[in-house]
């Protein structure tokens, strides 16, 4: 492996590092903000203007709550595989691999 893509990996598994794994219960908070998320796009792309404005602010925070979600998810889930990849493979694995 060369220099440069040591450096990278070494970038990738510190920054993946910072999140905390998640609890069975984190999972299902997530899962439910994900899916609420998901529900208020799909009620403004098919309602469009005829929300209120009220109902509209609500959707776009529960949607914007969703992305949050699902980029924690990613973001813990990916720390977690990446973390039990190199426990088991030698020191210079990639845990892409």
């Amino acid at each position: 492996m060369e220099r440069d893509e040591e450096d990278l990996v070494r970038l990738y598994l510190t920054d993946i590092g910072q999140y905390q794994l998640l609890t069975k219960d984190d999972e299902v908070e997530l899962a439910q903000a994900i899916e609420a998320g998901a529900a208020a796009r799909a009620e403004l792309e098919e309602q469009g203007r005829s929300v209120s404005p009220a109902r509209r602010r609500e959707l776009r925070k529960l949607s914007r709550a969703g992305e949050a979600a699902e980029r924690r998810f990613v973001q813990s889930t990916c720390g977690w595989w990446c973390r039990s990849r190199r426990s088991t493979r030698p020191p210079a694995s990639r845990c892409w691999t």
